[in-house]
């Protein structure tokens, strides 16, 4: 292997390890929160993907009705649930980012087809089709079945990225498409020429690590989020909703998996079962980044000190003063913060009762019998 080949595949699994290194990063946010195993998110990269090539082309993407019908289920279902709850506050919010924003990127989607709109806009617009469906699909699928175990999870995520997945057959087609680079040149680094596209993806990939990072430590929502990922049970006393936490966390990995797939889209050409190949991969990322160890993303919790590549480090590092990173679902920190109130209510009562030993003194023996004793040694 000579020099070129060497810093040909260098700028290969630069490219592709920031893309996965977002996704793992992605999976993890949403495992520790909703202890959902997101096998969907390749979906997000796929739709994100083909949205923008569709509008690039110049046709209508078929996310702008898929958003319609997902959103009328969601204003169905709210519905339901308001009527049953007697409770009807809220629901004018409901339809307005369910259904009159899906009518509205619907109506505008020919415009944002048209020949003379500036590729920024449609990424955009394209982003605004995607990301909605995150917290659609957390509304439909997941937040019924919320309190179900990890394996029920995983089953319903399985189910929702095959249906996903023939969604993406039927609107976009079996054929791959690429879109036009975001940043036009190359760089000239020896004798290889890197694409500009290379740096605005890793660029990209920093500031949405720092970002997210500003996110966690800065904002009222991003403690939420990582008090829930510690204690779902301790959130919602102290009143945090954990149905409001997972609608915001799918909003965060479905933005990051339309804007991956943006990133890379122009580079290769991905056809509708590119999910297909990203998910596992995406997987085995989440699974290195969340077991980092506990001096790097959090204290307290022993977590596999297993060491982690340089990209999905740098994607940890966004959660690094966080503790939804730790690779222990909210059941275990549920049951470990029970366990130790446990043994502190233990040893509160038997200090307690110590106590009333000690204050009460020995128990003198006086010599007296009880009276049904004393009358019948009375009457032998």
């Amino acid at each position: 292997m000579d020099l070129t080949i060497a810093l040909i595949l260098l700028q290969d699994g630069i490219l592709n390890g920031a893309i996965y290194g977002l996704l793992g990063l992605a999976l993890v946010l949403v495992f520790v929160v909703t202890r959902v195993i997101l096998i969907p998110q390749g979906e997000f990269v796929t739709f994100g993907a083909l949205s923008l090539a569709f509008l690039a082309n110049g046709r209508v993407p078929g996310t702008a009705h898929l958003l319609v019908l997902m959103g009328v289920l969601v204003c169905l279902v709210e519905a339901v649930s308001c009527w049953r709850a007697r409770q009807w506050r809220g629901y004018g919010r409901t339809l307005g980012w369910a259904l009159a924003l899906p009518l509205a990127l619907e109506a505008l989607a020919p415009l944002a087809a048209g020949p003379d709109v500036p590729l920024a806009l449609r990424v955009l617009f394209a982003l605004a089709l995607v990301v909605p469906l995150g917290p659609m699909i957390y509304r439909l699928v997941y937040q019924p079945v919320e309190q179900a175990s990890v394996l029920v999870l995983l089953i319903v995520s399985v189910a929702v990225h095959f249906a996903l997945t023939g969604l993406g057959l039927l609107f976009f087609g079996a054929e791959g498409w690429r879109t036009p680079a975001l940043v036009e040149g190359t760089v000239q680094i020896g004798p290889v020429a890197w694409t500009a596209q290379t740096f605005a993806v890793l660029a990209t990939c920093a500031a949405l690590i720092g970002g997210l990072w500003l996110f966690f430590s800065r904002t009222l929502y991003g403690s939420a989020l990582r008090a829930t990922a510690v204690n779902r049970r301790g959130a919602r006393l102290v009143g945090i909703s954990t149905r409001v936490a997972g609608s915001l966390t799918f909003t965060l990995a479905a933005a990051i998996g339309a804007l991956s797939g943006m990133l890379i889209a122009a580079i290769v050409s991905p056809p509708w079962s590119c999910a297909r190949i990203t998910t596992p991969r995406s997987v085995r990322g989440a699974h290195r980044a969340g077991s980092v160890g506990p001096n790097r993303l959090t204290s307290g919790m022993p977590i596999a000190p297993n060491r982690c590549p340089m990209p999905l480090s740098l994607a940890t590092a966004a959660l690094r003063r966080s503790p939804s990173a730790m690779a222990y679902s909210s059941d275990a920190a549920s049951a470990s913060a029970a366990s130790a109130c446990g043994n502190r209510a233990d040893g509160i009562e038997a200090r307690r009762s110590s106590a009333i030993a000690r204050s009460c003194g020995p128990v003198k023996n006086t010599g007296t019998r009880p009276r049904a004793a004393s009358r019948s040694a009375s009457a032998t």
